[in-house]
């Protein structure tokens, strides 16, 4: 290779090369993830004392990618497909890539381009519907709910728990005293201090997981297609995923 980095744009051009392919196997990682994997295949090219390829690459990327057993990897593909209808079907963003090739840090992926510039309360529910979708899915089609949904930061109920305290909290939106403002920095204690809140809270959540309940069911037919195909071929791209779906991506629901 003539360099160790590629600009973006050369894996956006490079369509069915082994940037696009790697750019693939590598998603959901972080950027420290890759700069050890780079390393590492440097460290294999040396000492064979040759320069480093893409073969090299991909081999590191490979070694430490962990195979899943068939039933997680239907659960995880289950519910990565049902935030990709919740993300499509309510105007999110159209999703550019699923996978379910797990990496040190994830089961499995999404990747959405995202298209609100400016929240509304509206959409800001749209978005909690959006982050409890995929326990939603796994609850209609395998009849449970995995711990991965929750249990830290960064986890789906995480962040629909952070919105939906946001939305009561600091945005105008609450629905016991909405103009108030607090701090960002005090509003995880108030959950155990502020009378009520926990329950206003809890209701967003409520509320966004029965619509979301919703949701996943009226388009049962379109998550099976991409949970199928999805297992069969690990990662599935955006035209791919149109492709699946039974009805246009812009016929969504109104919920």
């Amino acid at each position: 290779m003539s360099s160790e980095r590629a600009p973006a744009t050369m894996i956006a051009d490079d369509q069915s090369g082994p940037l696009r392919r790697l750019a693939l196997l590598s998603a959901g990682r972080t950027g420290a993830d890759i700069e050890r994997l780079v390393r590492e295949a440097r460290q294999r090219a040396r000492r064979q004392r040759r320069s480093m390829t893409w073969d090299d690459l991909e081999r590191a990327i490979r070694e430490r990618q962990p195979r899943l057993p068939s039933d997680l990897r239907w659960r995880v593909a289950v519910h990565e497909c049902g935030h990709c209808i919740a993300s499509m079907r309510l105007k999110l963003g159209q999703v550019r890539q699923l996978s379910i090739e797990a990496s040190e840090t994830a089961l499995g992926f999404l990747a959405a381009e995202a298209e609100i510039r400016i929240l509304t309360e509206a959409q800001a529910l749209d978005i909690l519907c959006l982050h409890l979708a995929g326990r939603a899915a796994e609850e209609m089609i395998l009849g449970s709910v995995s711990l991965g949904s929750g249990g830290y930061a960064g986890s789906d109920l995480a962040n629909a728990t952070d919105l939906a305290l946001a939305v009561e909290t600091r945005v105008g939106c609450g629905s016991a005293w909405p103009l108030l403002y607090r701090d960002a920095t005090i509003i995880p204690a108030l959950m155990f201090v502020e009378p009520g809140l926990a329950d206003r809270v809890s209701a967003r959540l409520d509320e966004a997981f029965d619509r979301a309940r919703r949701l996943v069911a009226e388009h049962r037919d379109d998550l099976l297609a991409l949970a199928n195909a999805l297992v069969e071929r690990d990662t599935l791209e955006g035209p791919e995923i149109a492709a699946l779906m039974a009805t246009p991506s812009s016929a969504g629901p109104s919920l």
